[in-house]
């Protein structure tokens, strides 16, 4: 009895600190709104689209970006030895539009991950002062890249990177990517990101990352990050440590991605990332195992074991009230957030089932990272730093 009331407050504080994390951090991020429109001469900007096997994606992203407003554009896509159809449909797009060229990424280097060499042969082609650099899986809003550069001027920053709205359609897309996502969002609820008194709170997401083109060479851009899996995270530390500073928004009005289709996906894509975005730490292994299951099962597992072994009370202070308290704020938080991940109501109550995916991710991750067997990842296999095959 001792032990269940332990575990029934240690969830309690630790949920209620979460949606209070959550409803921090959805008040105080910028969001990102169309433009009006851009005054004055208008820039030239580039944007490089690195693609390996996209035959599903492509099409959809590139005409999203080649329909911008914004007067002054050239796409970059690099076709990252893919085997699939992808080359074939950036020869139609490219025929279609002058303003997008198609370039075959170089042969991958030793010592070079497959998207940084991809990313680094679009760079050698762009003629921008200003480059945005977006994930084949991603489709943005007319407005988008007009609106990132009025901020990013208006603002004084050399970097923009959005969170995506999550297009989650199969079975397993809506039941683990909202716990990622969302415990995601919770590492940093008061936007150090975005303030430069915090050099080593630095974050970019990858599928949308707008540099201003002489910062993003000062760092040394991605040949400085060549060998980093998590290069979005790195860069934007580069930026950061350059004093040059950034500003991560929410983006879920302008972009959308569709990162995983299946189960595998999800698991191959997250254990890729996941044990390196812990800076290949134990502890942090350990910690977020505790979060997860704290944050996604126990006030569900707890509720069904007060249930099954001990009789309700009437007392405010029960635990199965306060169990079923925990996962309704649980819930409620979800809900707050769901701009970001948004799914049917009745997915909720699969939440749990997305934390033990979820757990099993980080430990395979840590597994197969620490163990150097690597991940594989549309084809290749990354080992601890660098890229094979």
């Amino acid at each position: 009895m001792i032990l269940l009331y332990a575990l029934t407050a240690f969830t309690l504080v630790i949920v209620g600190l979460f949606a209070l994390g959550i409803t921090i951090f959805l008040r105080r991020i910028p969001v990102l709104q169309p433009a009006d429109g851009v005054e004055g001469v208008a820039p030239l900007i580039s944007v490089v689209v690195p693609a390996r096997n996209e035959a599903v994606h492509i099409e959809r992203c590139v005409r999203s970006l080649l329909s911008q407003n914004y007067p002054n554009l050239e796409v970059i896509a690099v076709d990252d030895a893919s085997t699939d159809a992808t080359p074939e449909i950036l020869a139609r797009l490219a025929a279609e539009c002058s303003r997008l060229t198609v370039v075959d990424g170089r042969p991958l280097q030793k010592g070079w991950t497959g998207k940084n060499n991809a990313v680094f042969s679009g760079v050698q082609r762009a003629r921008g002062e200003w480059m945005l650099f977006v994930d084949a899986d991603v489709t943005i809003n007319e407005g988008a890249v007009g609106a990132a550069y009025a901020v990013a001027t208006q603002r004084g920053v050399k970097m923009v990177t959005l969170w995506a709205r999550q297009e989650l359609e199969t079975f397993w897309e809506r039941v683990v990517q909202p716990v990622i996502i969302g415990l995601n969002m919770s590492t940093d609820t008061l936007l150090r990101v975005n303030n430069m008194r915090y050099p080593s709170w630095a974050f970019a997401n990858g599928q949308f990352i707008f540099v201003e083109r002489a910062a993003y060479e000062q760092v040394g851009g991605h040949g400085k990050v060549r060998s980093e899996v998590v290069e979005d995270q790195r860069l934007s530390w580069e930026f950061k440590h350059a004093g040059l500073p950034i500003l991560m928004m929410d983006g879920t009005r302008m972009l959308s991605t569709r990162m995983y289709s299946s189960l595998e996906s999800i698991w191959e894509g997250w254990s890729k990332n996941n044990f390196l975005m812990m800076q290949r730490k134990f502890s942090r292994v350990a910690l977020s195992l505790l979060a997860i299951y704290t944050l996604s099962i126990s006030p569900f597992l707890l509720s069904i074991c007060a249930l099954v072994a001990f009789k309700y009370t009437n007392s405010l202070i029960d635990p199965l009230f306060v169990n079923l308290f925990s996962a309704a704020l649980l819930l409620w938080t979800r809900w707050r957030a769901r701009s970001f991940f948004p799914t049917p109501r009745r997915d909720y109550l699969l939440h749990p089932l997305g934390g033990f995916v979820f757990m099993a991710i980080v430990i395979n991750s840590a597994y197969r990272h620490s163990q150097r067997r690597g991940v594989t990842w549309k084809g290749r296999t990354y080992g601890d730093a660098d890229a094979v095959g």
